[in-house]
């Protein structure tokens, strides 16, 4: 099976610009390469986002882009959007080991004293409504 693999992926890097390394026993590769992160978590120092992370969030509503159905009318008279994905980290985008990301949320209401975020999931990198979208999962 091992020089099946090799001899496929030859073809699609060549051998001038990428030696391809296909280990002769993956799941040793993996218990080792646990084990060296376990020992050094410095050892990565960065990986590729497998799906989108985020959290919902309301902002001001604007008919031009937004769905009727999600509009809110707050106590102030404030027009909002609802359900809309604020993104936190995007498919296929490149996380640096110890890197920080902020995000700024402000309360919707003056008397507002606590928030409770939804750390949500999905393999839509457009991800816009938080409802009615298929694959939107709550982690």
């Amino acid at each position: 099976m091992y020089y099946r693999i090799q001899e496929a992926l030859k073809p699609l890097y060549g051998t001038n610009r990428f030696t391809v390394i296909i280990p002769k026993s993956p799941h040793l590769a993996v218990v080792q390469g646990a084990l060296q992160y376990r020992k050094n978590p410095e050892i990565i120092r960065s990986r590729i986002a497998e799906a989108t992370y985020g959290t919902e969030t309301l902002i001001p509503f604007n008919q031009k882009i937004h769905d009727v159905r999600y509009y809110h009318k707050m106590k102030s008279g404030e027009r909002l959007c609802k359900h809309l994905f604020s993104p936190l980290v995007i498919e296929g985008e490149c996380l640096n080991y110890n890197q920080v990301k902020r995000n700024m949320y402000h309360p919707t209401d003056p008397s507002q004293t606590s928030i409770r975020f939804n750390l949500l999931t999905s393999d839509n990198k457009n991800l816009f409504y938080t409802r009615s979208t298929y694959g939107v999962i709550i982690i």
